[in-house]
């Protein structure tokens, strides 16, 4: 598997403290080898340990850095819902989609406490979501989806075009759908903060070690060929394996192409302007538009990704200089404080998209010993705690809470 170079960092990047830790330098054996360091593969790793199993015997190797690519390139949202309008998540999935917002709200719960379990500084800040539309349509959606939640006992609430504008704190011609569960959040340090704690207590965990080659040994055991950035290529051998890779995992096993999709998204910050004057995280026009503003009085945005279809597809973390105009532009139209205030980080990041909008977690459809766990379609801080505990549960126990949910075969 080859990946490209990472690209400019993001905000979280620049302020996250790395890790530090070593290339894989020999070959090795594992019960349990996770592949991926970013939010899925670590939470997975972290849960294998609490699941029991020797912490010598559980292993985690990454092509770059820990959260390196979206995981610490995203807009650091824990949201509660899909992309998806819940109304229509609904009618198409029927009970499942309450069960899905319910796990959503345990994964927030979870981070929650394992943020303040480990004294991890990931600088949450629980102050809501706004659902915003953008469109007369789109705004018919946000009522219905507000009504479908609200009948499912779900506290949520449909504002008027005026209430939306004040929270705000700028003007917006359309309501919007609050829910007061999530937030915002320092992903990067997040996931390096419980990597760095997995790491204490004994996982191997390593950086910059890409994986070129996944199979099946003789004795029935998955190996894994892995290229350290020092050179040299070593075998690693588990008695099971997570593919935690996300978007990238069809780089190393071209089966599962079918399943997850590589598509940019585009972010840039601009250095803080006080006061505060938007406390919910925003989630516009179909999530095709999204921003925050932190207590310091940065602001954060993201998205237009929808102006560049063909260009945003593919695994290099390019900067896309007419996407991060429209951003650019955007802001400032919302938030005229931002006139003249230049941003000072611009970056991208590579999600892996579903085929079908849910993760993938679960025994791999056609590699034996392969468990799955990825395909996060832009939504993996809002489900990716949730989604390695589940994952570990299915190594170690084979069940897991809600795992029908995400099954790999769920497509067959």
């Amino acid at each position: 598997m080859k990946l490209p170079a990472p690209g400019p960092a993001s905000h979280w990047l620049r302020t996250a403290a790395p890790l530090g830790l070593p290339p894989v330098a020999a070959s090795a054996d594992f019960d349990v080898l996770v592949l991926g360091g970013g939010h899925a593969g670590v939470a997975t790793a972290w849960f294998l340990l609490e699941q029991g199993l020797e912490p010598a015997r559980v292993g985690l190797v990454e092509a770059a850095e820990i959260a390196g690519r979206a995981s610490g390139r995203n807009a650091g949202f824990l949201l509660a819902d899909l992309a998806e309008p819940y109304h229509r998540l609904r009618a198409g999935l029927g009970e499942k989609a309450a069960r899905l917002r319910r796990l959503s709200l345990r994964n927030q719960r979870l981070q929650a406490e394992l943020g303040a379990r480990l004294g991890i500084d990931w600088q949450f800040q629980d102050d809501g979501v706004l659902v915003v539309a953008a469109s007369d349509h789109e705004d018919g959606e946000c009522r219905a989806s507000a009504n479908a939640l609200q009948a499912d006992g779900f506290a949520v609430e449909y504002l008027d075009a005026t209430e939306t504008s004040r929270r705000l704190g700028a003007r917006n011609d359309w309501g919007a759908l609050w829910d007061p569960a999530g937030g915002g959040a320092q992903p990067a340090a997040y996931v390096r903060g419980v990597a760095r704690a997995a790491a204490d207590r004994g996982a191997r965990f390593c950086e910059h070690s890409p994986a070129v080659a996944l199979g099946e040994g003789v004795d029935g055991r998955v190996e894994v060929r892995v290229r350290p950035a020092g050179g040299g290529e070593f075998l690693l051998r588990a008695e099971r394996v997570v593919l935690a890779l996300n978007a990238y995992a069809p780089l190393l096993d071209p089966d599962l192409a079918p399943l997850v999709a590589p598509f940019r998204g585009q972010m840039l910050s601009f250095p803080p302007v006080p006061p505060r004057v938007l406390a919910p995280v925003v989630y516009r026009n179909h999530g095709f538009e999204y921003f925050r503003q932190d207590r310091a009085g940065r602001f954060l945005f993201g998205g237009f990704r929808q102006t560049a279809i063909q260009a945003e597809t593919g695994y290099e973390e390019e900067v896309n200089p007419d996407v991060q105009a429209r951003l650019e532009a955007f802001a400032r139209s919302l938030y005229p404080q931002l006139a003249g205030v230049e941003p000072d980080a611009r970056w991208a990041g590579t999600m892996g998209f579903s085929c079908d909008g849910l993760p993938f977690v679960g025994p791999h459809p056609h590699r034996p010993g392969v468990v799955l766990c990825l395909g996060f379609t832009g939504h993996g801080f809002g489900l990716a705690a949730e989604a390695g505990r589940m994952a570990a549960a299915l190594v170690v126990e084979g069940t897991a809470e809600d795992a029908d949910l995400f099954s790999p075969r769920r497509l067959l």
